[in-house]
């Protein structure tokens, strides 16, 4: 992938946050703002996460999940 060069001005702690998370995540600055540019495209298309798409098929079908968690909630608190 070709890349460029761009200049940004942030406010300084918006800045400093932006690093920060960085460093949490081990990864740069670059990548961090890389993914989130990602995480729009993929909302503006009105896609599904590919997190969640990923576990989409995993409940058999027929499945009432509102019923088993207030079930299992029922349970719990027995």
């Amino acid at each position: 992938m070709e890349t460029q060069k761009l200049t940004v001005r942030l406010p300084a702690d918006d800045i400093a946050y932006l690093k920060s998370y960085a460093r949490r995540q081990d990864i740069t600055v670059t990548e961090a703002l890389h993914r989130y540019l990602l995480q729009l495209r993929t909302a503006e298309r009105g896609e599904i996460h590919p997190e969640v798409a990923r576990l989409a098929g995993l409940a058999p079908a027929g499945v009432d999940a509102e019923q088993d968690y207030a079930a299992h909630l029922e349970d719990k608190h027995r």
